[in-house]
Formats: C-alpha cells, structure tokens, sequence
C-alpha cells in the first residue's frame, strides 16, 4: 500500500469515529466485560449464576481476554487499548472495503465518494437482524467484519487457501459469523462444481483448511464440555427457547419481529444487489458476476433457513447460530452493488471537486459534533447508575449479592459484584438449566409469572414498572429464598435495614 492510500483510509478512520461516534463500558459491552473481570479476578461473581458455566463464557469473550492480557501486560488502560483497537478494526474495514470496491472495477474517485457514503449507509437502511455495518462500540461481530471482507475480496481473487484461512479466523473468533462466512464462499464454488468439475480443486483449497480448524475447535469444546450433552435439535426445548427469545430478543432471531422498514431496507438492498450485478457485472466479469450473485443467493437461503427453523419449526442449533446475521453480510454486498450503481451514473462527471467539498463539510459537521456532544467516550460516562455502583463496590464484600430491577443495564460491570438478574446478561444460548433459571428469575422480579403481556422491548419498560410496583414482602421473600444480602431499589422507597449506598436515584439496603 502506497503512503497516499494509508492517509486516506487513516482520514476516513478519523472522521468516521467523530462523527459516528464512539462509547465505551455501555451496551453489549456490560453483558462482556464482567468475563474480563471474573477472568483475572475469580474471587469476583462467585454467587452469580451467569457464570457457572465458565468456559463458554471465556468462548465468547475470547477477544476482550486477549485484549485485557495485554492490557495488563503492557500496564496500558483497558479503555485505551479497547479504542485504539476499535480505530485499527475501522481503518481494516475502509482499506479493505476499498479493495472489494477496486476488484468490482469500480474508479477511484467513486471509491471515495462511496467510503464517504458507507456511515450514513450503515444507519439509514437497518437490518433485519438490528446490526450494524458500523457501530459504536467494539464488539466480537464488528470486530470479525474487515476479515469477512479481506476473505471475500480473497475468493473473488481465485485465491482460496488464503480465503479458507481467514473465514478460519473469523470462525474462531466468532463461531456464528464465521460459518455464514463459509457457507457463502462454499455455496457458488460448490454450485460451480455442480456445472464442471474443473473447480473441484478450488472447492478443496477452500474446504480443506476450514474444516480442519472446524474439526480442531469442535473436538476441543468437546473435550471440555462446551457442547457436550446440548440439545442442539430438540424441538420441545427450541419451543421454550422460542417463548424466552420473543421475550428477550426477538428483534434479532425472529423475522416476524421486525418491523416494515427493516424489511423493506432488506428488499430494496437485495434489489441493487441483484440488478446492479446483472446489469454491471456480466458486461466486465460474468464469472465473477455470477459468483457474487451466488454468494447473495446462499446468504438469503441462510435467512429464509433462520426463519423456518426458529418461526415455524424451532430447533435450539438455529438460534445459537444467528441465522439472521447473514443480512449484515448482505448488506455488505448490498453497499459494493450500490457503488457499482454510482460508478455507472457519475461514469462521465468529474467528482473531485465534490468529493473534497463533501469530505471538508463533514469533517467540520463531525468535530462540531464532537465538541458539543461529547461524541467520542473512551471512559465509561458518568450517570446515577454508574456513582451508586460505585460506591457498591467501595462498601460491600466481593461476595455481595445484590437483587436490584433487571432493567437495569451495567450494574453488575459497574459494581462488579453479583447480581440476582439482568436483562442485559441474559442466558438463553447456554445449557438449557442456565437458560431456564435466567428466564425464572426475569419473570419473578418483572412481576411476569402468570403471563408475559410484552414482547422484545418493550418488556424492559414493563419488567421496571412491574418491578417498583412489587410488594416489600415479596421482594423481601424472594432475597431470603436466594440468599440475597444486598437490595437496590429506587429512593423513594423505605426498608428497615441499613442504607449503605445512596444518591438522587438509588438506595441500597444491607440485608444481613
């Protein structure tokens, strides 16, 4: 890569962190952290059931583990470490974004405008699924995205072994991604095959190296009982699955749940996709034409499977495998199509000029944006939630064990002690046992016993409402069932016990 190439991609890298934005400790990042913790502190959450099954947490927070280790070996703050990598993963995902772009044959100055266009992209059509192509945070999906892109820009370049590798990585790194991400390359070779068997030799360079790695990951969750014993195709236990998922998460599993501007966003990307690569394509590179059409057909499949095995017929193997994310792959393709689609119309315009004028308006809009809003937050934003839990850790054992409202998001990062129940920290893809006690738990508190009234979202409004309305007793009854020593509750509510915490929102009460 060229010196002017890496100015420019480290120049969209900036501005796409100013002005999308950047937070750290919030969102997923409050159901993830606390393995980080608990990793290299095991005497912290030994009374949370969220981490009795501890090696499959270490599985899906394999990335921040490794983050944390050389955070801790280096001396360097996790809150840096966590940017500076973030920033590293957005200047992977515009390089090799722009590679994709240059392999369809798209000029460079469309190139440019299109990278430009890819935030607003991200934000303006929604998926489906609820993910975005580019988010504010770093999480294990986001992270995997720039090598979902270098292995597709490595099979449309023949190059298979390389491809194969590196769909291995993402595999790793995140077991659901990295499947779609094969079973997308795998599909139009396979197809091919089915027409000639002169790719029979490149169906196996892509093969062969994935489904070792595959085979050596399997055998070693086995052997340390990840997936040992699990139910992967039980339907009575996909059904159960199915009623907790409409509670929880059905925005991310269920196509049913989403609503008709995602599902028209998904039609109208499939509609560039499929026309632009017809239409554009075939003139130049037929067969690469028909190999991305493919690739977009399989991801559909991927779609259409995730739907009938969690809507019509529930089998537990499709919600652990997120079916649905194929769309952020899709949307992906959908974005290179829709560059394609400039590069024709913009053919005989020169768009220098506008490039730089739209790049120095949005830059100015971004660090106007910055300054007023506080856009970029590498520490964990102040707030009532985060000062109680604070002082919760200052004042209480780390064997606390506190039962506070599930909607609550953070507290058990933030305290860094045990709590009875969270929406955020939900179980539903760990053994049934885990999945079922988390489900209990959420009812109980929410109020949600006899009948859950809410789906999705919702139902976290509801679940706080319901659980400022329970009686003393109630709450008092289920604390000493469980063993709980610590009651967070709002202000405005009064207990005969010891206040060790308190500030305008909250009050926390020593029970024993």
């Amino acid at each position: 890569m060229n010196f002017s190439r890496f100015l420019k991609y480290l120049a969209f890298m900036m501005l796409f962190v100013v002005v999308g934005g950047y937070r750290f400790g919030t969102g997923d990042h409050v159901s993830q952290l606390p393995t980080v913790i608990h990793f290299f502190n095991p005497h912290l959450y030994i009374t949370d059931f969220a981490h009795q099954m501890i090696f499959p947490w270490y599985v899906k927070s394999g990335l921040f583990i490794s983050l944390a280790w050389f955070s801790k070996l280096t001396h360097i703050r996790l809150e840096y470490v966590f940017f500076v990598v973030y920033c590293a993963v957005l200047y992977g995902y515009i390089a090799w974004m722009d590679e994709f772009f240059e392999i369809l044959g798209i000029r460079k100055k469309t190139r440019d405008l299109a990278l430009l266009l890819l935030l607003p992209y991200s934000h303006l059509f929604v998926s489906i699924s609820h993910f975005h192509l580019v988010t504010l945070r770093l999480v294990p999906y986001f992270f995997v995205l720039p090598l979902c892109i270098k292995a597709m820009n490595f099979f449309l370049s023949d190059r298979y072994l390389y491809a194969s590798l590196t769909a291995s990585s993402v595999f790793y790194l995140h077991q659901q991604l990295g499947l779609i991400l094969f079973g997308a390359l795998f599909f139009p070779l396979f197809l091919e095959v089915l027409r000639s068997r002169d790719c029979l030799k490149a169906l196996f360079r892509l093969s062969i190296p994935f489904s070792f790695f595959f085979f050596i990951h399997f055998s070693f969750m086995q052997l340390f009982g990840s997936y040992s014993g699990y139910p992967w195709f039980d339907t009575d236990w996909g059904n159960q699955l199915f009623q907790m998922v409409k509670f929880r998460v059905p925005h991310h599993l269920l196509l049913s749940h989403s609503g008709m501007l995602e599902r028209t966003s998904f039609v109208l990307v499939l509609a560039v996709i499929f026309s632009a690569l017809t239409m554009f394509l075939k003139v130049q590179n037929e067969r690469m034409a028909r190999r991305l059409i493919y690739m977009a057909i399989g991801l559909v499949l991927c779609c259409i499977a995730g739907f009938i095995f969690t809507k019509l017929v529930p089998l537990p193997i499709a919600f652990n495998l997120y079916l649905f994310r194929s769309d952020v792959l899709l949307r992906i393709m959908g974005f290179a199509s829709f560059a394609l689609v400039l590069d024709r119309m913009f053919r005989n315009i020169n768009l220098l000029r506008t490039i730089r004028v739209i790049f120095i308006v949005t830059a100015i809009g971004g660090l106007t944006v910055c300054i007023l809003k506080d856009n970029i937050r590498i520490f964990v934003p102040r707030n009532e939630l985060v000062s109680i839990s604070k002082c919760i850790k200052r004042n209480t054992p780390v064997s606390a064990f506190i039962m506070a409202s599930p909607s609550l998001k953070g507290l058990r990062l933030y305290s860094e002690r045990s709590v009875f129940v969270s929406w955020k920290s939900h179980g539903l893809f760990f053994p049934p046992d885990v999945a079922r006690e988390w489900f209990y738990r959420m009812k109980l508190l929410c109020g949600m016993e006899k009948n859950i009234p809410c789906q999705g979202t919702p139902c976290r409004k509801v679940c706080q409402k319901n659980f400022e309305t329970l009686s003393d007793e109630r709450l008092l009854n289920i604390a000493t069932r469980y063993n709980v020593n610590y009651l967070l509750v709002s202000r405005n509510r009064f207990f005969p016990f010891e206040r060790v915490c308190q500030n305008n929102r909250f009050v926390l009460y020593r029970l024993r």
